[in-house]
């Protein structure tokens, strides 16, 4: 059996040093003269793809959930994660970042329904009203041109 000390958390570290605790990273920001937390990038990417996989048409069927219902859960999700790090130091970068993530999981919906060609027919203020942006879709390429 281990000695004890090898089943413990605990870990000694100096102060330059980040220390990740409950999905923060706590570090020295010299510039602000002490410590602060941020939101974890393994924090960030888990929140991410935790979105991705529990907001697909194939998931929502399954909870036999409507494009309505979806819309409104992501974003109970996403205001969720907002408050939960509000506080955190780099919250500016996590809310760019969810916003990124709820246009690409609409976007990614709405292809699936409709296909990529019927998706890069719409228009700047048809996707601005769809909440998915002008630049999260790719421009069709048509084969028949050159």
């Amino acid at each position: 059996m281990p000695p004890l000390a090898d089943l413990s958390k605990t870990e000694i570290k100096g102060p330059a040093e980040p220390v990740d605790f409950l999905g923060r990273q706590i570090l020295y920001v010299g510039r602000e003269n002490g410590f602060v937390a941020n939101v974890s990038r393994k924090q960030i990417s888990k929140i991410i793809s935790r979105l991705e996989e529990d907001y697909t048409l194939e998931q929502r069927r399954k909870e036999d959930s409507n494009f309505q219902e979806t819309i409104v859960d992501l974003r109970k999700s996403i205001s969720a994660y907002r408050g939960i790090y509000m506080d955190a130091f780099n919250y500016a970068a996590l809310d760019s970042e969810l916003r990124a993530a709820e246009r690409r999981i609409i976007s990614d919906i709405l292809v699936d329904i409709f296909g990529e060609d019927a998706l890069a027919k719409v228009s700047n203020i048809g996707r601005d009203f769809l909440g998915i942006g002008e630049l999260d879709v790719a421009p069709v390429v048509n084969d028949l041109e050159d």
